[in-house]
């Protein structure tokens, strides 16, 4: 059940050019995508998706720095300048200077903080460096920066949604739709905050939420595609296939290369499966091998391996695992702690119960878990992934160091957690290790700058 991470390149690549196919004219789409590309070799696929773009969006920037260098041998698809270092002067005209650059993120940067350091009040500033660091794809760093401008602004609506928006791509679905509900008491028909608040709910299985929102929505904005998607499946999902049916037809209309809407009518009317019966005789693992990651498919098989075979652990794990990757993180923990009632050192069971309560912004509950399987199988891949995600959540450095520092000498080429392990050494004052860290996240990591970082805060 362990999910890729957010810095998981490959996976981030393929998830973006899947994206692209569906939503070749989107620019924040195309941006994220984008910076997932660096090398000389991979000049074909991003010049590709830029001419596409720009098929759509003739006159945007964004793509026009796409195909600024064809050639350039250490950045495919970026503007290479040749501007010297920007030097902070606070009586800069700093707006003036970011509409001169041109949405290039990279330059963007330092005059957009040091505008901040030097306009502490000004809420543009803030929220140009936030806006930045999102279209470049860092998550967290924009998410710091709109935490600081919401603190200046507590009323703004756009503010508070695109923070929501970002912890969403973070992974934090349950912080985005708290935000995101802020939005809307402030502004209840604010369309960004209902797309928002929407997105995160079916994420979270609260589909009469999407439902709540999404059907006014629909009726002051029919043609809008953003959350269609989401608003046609809560339907289905909740079993009113009349409603389901009405708006999957327009979202295939709008998105006639989204195939999930045809996936919904297929769903709604009769041409998918027929519906699972359980027999207790069935080879349980053969048919879920056999549906491929097709969770919702899994989903009543797993139910009836559970129900037939109470004394499987495997059974347990499945179900779990399917209400999980449906985003439905309650039942994957009731199903989690129902397997590890009967099987209480199957380490699978609490690794996975520890991440579904991470999922669900319980990271002591997560630690617990974890930790509780490494005191089983102290090299237990998986849970020291987990242990280290909840521990530094948490602030306790040293317990992902304690972790990380073993794990990273066993799998020296293994990324995930490596950020967590770098900046745990610098926040401990270890800056020579951090930096050793930090060089490796870099290497496997080349779009990560958080290690560029910690590099600059632990060498100046």
């Amino acid at each position: 059940m362990e999910m890729p991470g957010i810095n998981d390149s490959a996976v981030i690549r393929q998830y973006g050019e899947q994206i692209m196919e569906l939503y070749p004219y989107n620019q924040w789409h195309f941006g994220m995508f984008r910076a997932q590309y660096s090398a000389p070799e991979e000049c074909d696929t991003i010049i590709r998706y830029a001419d596409l773009y720009l098929s759509y969006n003739p006159d945007e920037n964004l793509a026009s720095h796409a195909l600024y260098d064809k050639n350039d041998p250490e950045r495919c698809g970026s503007v290479t300048s040749q501007l010297p270092a920007f030097v902070c002067d606070p009586n800069t005209d700093f707006a003036t200077i970011i509409a001169e650059l041109n949405g290039d993120g990279k330059q963007i940067i330092p005059v957009a903080q040091c505008w901040v350091d030097s306009q502490p009040d000004n809420v543009q500033a803030y929220t140009t460096l936030g806006d930045t660091y999102w279209y470049l794809g860092n998550n967290e760093k924009a998410i710091e920066v709109y935490e600081q401008v919401v603190l200046i602004a507590p009323t703004d609506a756009y503010l508070i949604s695109v923070l929501a928006d970002t912890y969403f791509y973070a992974g934090d679905s349950v912080t985005c739709l708290q935000r995101a509900n802020v939005a809307l008491e402030i502004d209840p028909q604010y369309y960004y905050g209902q797309e928002v608040a929407m997105r995160c709910s079916y994420a979270l299985g609260d589909y009469a939420r999407v439902i709540e929102i999404g059907t006014t929505w629909h009726d002051l904005y029919p043609d809008y595609t953003g959350t269609l998607f989401e608003l046609a499946d809560s339907y289905r999902l909740v079993g009113d296939c009349e409603n389901a049916l009405v708006i999957a037809e327009v979202g295939r209309n709008l998105l006639p290369d989204d195939t999930r809407f045809a996936d919904v009518q297929a769903q709604c009317g009769g041409v998918t499966q027929a519906p699972f019966e359980c027999d207790p005789n069935t080879d349980f693992a053969t048919i879920v091998a056999d549906l491929n990651g097709d969770w919702e498919q899994i989903l009543p098989v797993a139910q009836c391996w559970v129900d037939s075979q109470p004394d499987n652990s495997q059974a347990y794990a499945t179900l779990g695992d399917a209400y999980w990757f449906m985003n439905n993180y309650e039942k994957a923990i009731e199903t989690y702690e129902a397997g590890l009632a009967l099987f209480p050192t199957d380490l699978y069971l609490l690794a996975s119960l520890g991440d579904a309560y991470s999922a669900m912004g319980n990271p002591e509950g997560c630690l617990e878990k974890a930790n509780a399987a490494l005191a089983i199988e102290p090299q237990y891949e998986y849970a020291t992934n987990v242990v280290m995600w909840c521990a530094y959540t948490l602030g306790n450095y040293a317990r992902v160091i304690e972790v990380g520092a073993p794990r990273h000498e066993l799998y020296p080429d293994y990324a995930t957690g490596l950020f967590e392990l770098a900046d745990s050494y610098r926040l401990v004052g270890d800056c020579e290790n951090a930096l050793v860290i930090a060089e490796v996240g870099r290497n496997l990591l080349p779009d990560d700058t958080r290690f560029t970082d910690i590099q600059t805060q632990c060498g100046g």
